[in-house]
């Protein structure tokens, strides 16, 4: 760790070269930079435009070192304009989206959101818009104090998102941090070292050393993290500089928001529920009906792999407990996973976050509590430790929370791993055998379980099974080949896209999201004509095309993961049909959207289609649990390309996570 900084660069777009897939390559006006080629991941840029963000020298061309990180402005607007918009819209989005970039550039914006210049004499809501306008004005009411640390912050140095993303992981106590000494907050995602290090012009040994642990965290997703992982170079004496910010047991180090989490969710799940075991339906084997006394525990697991009966017992079990006359919530990570847990318990069933109104990107929020009854979680592998944390302050006391998911899934993409951590630390039953006939004769889930277990895949291959394809290429063109071929055959023979999915461990490269999302809207629409959606990257999407989101919008119905097809499109709105709802939305939310026909395998958890396309490269991110986490994606058919010889070679090992749950507080 550790090793040059990126390049930060700042500077307007002085012509555009040529365009690709994936993004823009630009010359900067730069004095440092005179005819040097950058490439920007957006085709949304423009000569005049501002280009901002972390830069490593490529081969052809200096790349960014984060995409995420790389911001076009408006020639017409400052970063700091453009982000202070983008903020009030994310916080209060009753503004609109419009008239909260509108209100960025204004210099009294701040006066307006801190109430000292009232709403009326702003000039921002006509007339007959006093309804939005009052909504609007409670809104900042009730957020007062998150606009006066904002400013405090933005005060102190910080760009306005850089405030609000450390305002969302630290609370106002991220003022007193930036004060005592902004380097404090590179701890939080979106506050980079090396960006600051070019405004403050200065190098600082404390923002060196959380940035280290913050990217041990993103890219292993780890929250504990051996103190000699981070580098020889450190003194250890810095430790007393981050007192508080910085949790040391033993050998391990971890950040304290982190730690704080995982303390929070060992010392809840210890306790017994005030429900007494209920009676196990007829039908189940005796480990399934090991279930139906997890419910005198405040939390238990059901875990086990695909067709050993999780959702039969989960639904014997919740008829039970309403035959009992016990309350039942039944909830999930996404909506697709709610819908399915909906079909088979015959109750209702609601995401996480919409049934306790948990808003991750919203710091008014307040949650509501769960019924004092039994609550079941499924596709638990999915929870992160906010939202799991979040669960257990709303679960009431003498209640039961059943966690039910398979544990050889992938982690959540945030760092620790709650449900993996609790399996077997708290009462769990596994289920182990296969019970339905048709899973115990598919070749899909045997390759499935083959892999997870490091087995070759030529004998599952070699009795050419209808349910699984397998096919190696050479390079990406070979590739795309394929996949052309493989998505015409699909759309010819009347399946729909909704029910074809591509998915892949990555987002970068010919073998990444963006470049397969292109490639399968080539094969699926040909012509582009018609009025579209503007979409993060600048690619319009116009009706027919299906798209996913990647922000919570609750408001208007869309989450973070919410995909659906666009059906209708005017100058103002778009309808987008997800889960046979019909719902008109704001043409600017589409700019929080991508295209969908490529996902990565992360992003599919909790989700299943008929026909799975998995397109595998060689990668670090290609493993055993992601293979099988893909494959148990599909329910007919799944359709494997990849670089990799599965006949032959068993997949790398995972990378074990490392977390405070299992390194320290499972072993006190």
């Amino acid at each position: 760790m550790g090793g040059k900084l990126p390049d930060y660069i700042s500077a307007p777009v002085e012509e555009l070269l040529e365009r690709y897939r994936g993004g823009t390559v630009v010359l900067l006006d730069h004095p440092e930079h005179r005819g040097e080629k950058f490439f920007v991941p957006t085709w949304r840029v423009a000569k005049g435009d501002t280009v901002e963000g972390l830069f490593v020298r490529g081969r052809r061309f200096w790349m960014p070192s984060k995409e995420e990180l790389v911001r076009v402005w408006p020639g017409d607007a400052s970063p700091f304009q453009r982000e202070l918009g983008q903020v009030v819209y994310t916080v209060v989005p009753d503004f609109g989206y419009r008239r909260s970039i509108d209100l960025g550039r204004r210099p009294d914006a701040f006066e307006i959101l801190l109430g000292t210049k009232s709403l009326d004499e702003s000039g921002l809501f006509a007339p007959h818009e006093h309804i939005q306008q009052a909504n609007v004005r409670q809104r900042l009411v009730a957020g007062r104090w998150f606009f006066e640390a904002l400013y405090a912050l933005v005060g102190c140095g910080l760009y306005p998102m850089e405030g609000y993303r450390a305002l969302e992981a630290l609370g106002e106590p991220a003022v007193d941090l930036a004060r005592k000494n902004p380097f404090l907050l590179t701890q939080v995602s979106g506050v980079e070292y090396a960006a600051l290090v070019a405004r403050y012009r200065r190098r600082d040994p404390v923002g060196d050393l959380l940035q280290r642990l913050k990217e041990a965290y993103e890219g292993y997703g780890n929250t504990a993290v051996l103190w000699s992982m981070l580098g020889g170079d450190l003194a250890p004496e810095l430790l007393d500089s981050v007192e508080g910010q910085v949790v040391r047991y033993g050998d391990y180090v971890g950040l304290a928001r982190y730690v704080d989490l995982e303390c929070e969710v060992w010392e809840n799940v210890g306790e017994a529920s005030s429900l007494h075991p209920l009676p196990p339906s007829p039908d189940l084997g005796e480990d399934q009906a090991e279930a139906f006394t997890l419910v005198r525990h405040r939390v238990a697991v059901l875990t086990g792999g695909p067709g050993t009966g999780k959702t039969h017992t989960v639904s014997r079990l919740v008829a039970a407990a309403k035959n009992a006359g016990i309350p039942v919530a039944l909830v999930a990570p996404t909506g697709k996973a709610a819908q399915r847990m909906q079909e088979v318990a015959g109750l209702p069933a609601q995401t996480v976050h919409s049934y306790i109104g948990l808003k991750p990107h919203d710091p008014f929020a307040r949650t509501r509590v769960f019924p004092k009854g039994l609550v079941v979680l499924d596709e638990a592998s999915m929870m992160d430790l906010h939202t799991m944390v979040a669960v257990l302050r709303s679960l009431p006391a003498g209640a039961s929370l059943l966690l039910v998911g398979d544990v050889d899934q992938l982690p959540p993409v945030q760092p620790g791993q709650p449900f993996a951590d609790l399996v077997d630390r708290v009462p769990t039953v596994r289920l182990r055998r296969v019970r339905r006939q048709a899973d115990s004769s598919s070749a899909l889930l045997e390759a499935a379980r083959a892999a997870l277990m490091g087995k070759p895949w030529r004998e599952v291959i070699s009795g050419e099974p209808r349910d699984l394809l397998y096919h190696r290429v050479k390079d990406p063109d070979e590739a795309h080949r394929l996949l052309q071929v493989v998505v015409t055959y699909y759309l010819k023979e009347g399946l729909s896209l909704e029910d074809l999915q591509v998915l892949t461990p990555i987002h970068e490269g010919p073998y990444g999201t963006k470049q397969l999302n292109a490639l399968v809207r080539s094969v699926a629409f040909p012509k582009q004509v018609g009025r579209g959606v503007e979409l993060a990257d600048g690619t319009l999407a116009r009706v027919g095309e299906k798209i996913i989101f990647g922000e919570n919008r609750l408001a208007l119905g869309v989450a973070n993961g919410t995909m659906g097809v666009i059906e209708a499109v005017d100058e103002a709105e778009f309808v987008l049909r997800s889960k046979e709802e019909y719902r008109p939305l704001p043409r600017a939310l589409g700019q929080q959207a991508s295209l969908a026909y490529a996902i990565t395998v992360h992003r599919a958890q909790g989700s299943e289609w008929p026909v799975v396309v998995l397109v595998l490269p060689a990668s670090a991110l290609t493993t055993r649990r992601l293979v099988y986490t893909a494959l148990t994606r599909a329910k007919v058919q799944a359709v494997v390309i990849t670089t990799e010889n599965l006949l032959d070679e068993p997949l790398p090992q995972d990378r074990r996570r490392t977390t405070w749950l299992n390194a320290v507080l499972g072993r006190r």
